[in-house]
């Protein structure tokens, strides 16, 4: 894995792109194949219209304060945290504790708290240019998609609906680590259905209530299969074909 000079971005290497195609194809395994659900795939650029719908041009935010003297930019609610172990999310709060916080780098002034949208934004066309944005989730895609997927299954519901793919995030202050970055892959389910198309149940049959599960062995455990060595590049490995036949008896299935 290679870190590239700007922090937020990773490469993956050899071993690396192994590992997390792992993850990916045990994930899809789960929430895809086993649970019954369909998959589709968006493009990664996302209209304006579509995000200030959903609220995302307007609210998407964090609040950034910059030194006044070397320019160091920084989060302001981490910063709070690093500095007086608080955790506060109103920006009166934030103001309020940041009125005697100093720059750690240099010890000079910070400015005043001011929002920071975390799209990435870009433009498309040439004559007709217009405003559009690196989809920060996968989740708009499916909603702006249902329409189509609803007539793909006949009009009927409940319908899951998964996507997996790259989302971008401009993050003030990119923590060291996988974590927190600024370009990033993230697998979501949309379920849609009304009040009624689901028994009556208080929680899946794979995701038991704090204290129901009793041992390890009474889920399938995918811990192992993660770092099992991919046996063909098109195929898959030996531990994701022994937890197909656990997963089966364990599929939700749904009412007809």
């Amino acid at each position: 894995m290679c870190i590239r000079d700007r922090s937020g971005f990773y490469d993956y290497g050899p071993l690396g792109t192994l590992l997390k195609r792992n993850i990916v194809d045990i994930w899809r395994l789960f929430f895809v194949t086993c649970e019954d659900n369909i998959e589709i795939e968006c493009p990664t650029i996302t209209p304006e219209d579509v995000l200030v719908a959903s609220g995302h041009v307007n609210s998407f935010v964090d609040y950034v304060v910059v030194c006044e003297r070397c320019k160091a930019e920084y989060r302001a609610d981490h910063l709070i945290k690093d500095v007086k172990g608080k955790e506060v999310y109103e920006i009166e709060e934030i103001k309020k504790e940041l009125s005697d916080i100093r720059c750690p780098n240099c010890g000079s002034i910070l400015s005043r708290a001011s929002e920071h949208n975390l799209m990435f934004r870009t433009e498309t066309g040439l004559k007709e240019r217009k405003t559009c944005y690196a989809r920060p989730e996968t989740a708009q895609g499916i909603f702006t998609d249902f329409r189509r997927i609803y007539k793909y299954v006949r009009e009927k519901l409940p319908i899951g609906v998964a996507q997996v793919g790259k989302v971008y995030r401009n993050e003030i202050s990119p923590r060291k680590g996988m974590l927190r970055l600024r370009e990033f892959t993230i697998a979501e389910v949309e379920f849609f259905y009304l009040n009624f198309s689901y028994p009556k149940a208080h929680y899946h049959v794979c995701f038991y209530p704090e204290g129901a599960l009793q041992t390890e062995g009474d889920l399938p455990i995918f811990r192992d299969a993660l770092f099992q060595p991919i046996e063909e590049l098109t195929g898959e490995s030996e531990a994701m074909k022994r937890q197909k036949e656990p997963l089966k008896s364990y599929t939700h299935k749904k009412p007809k």
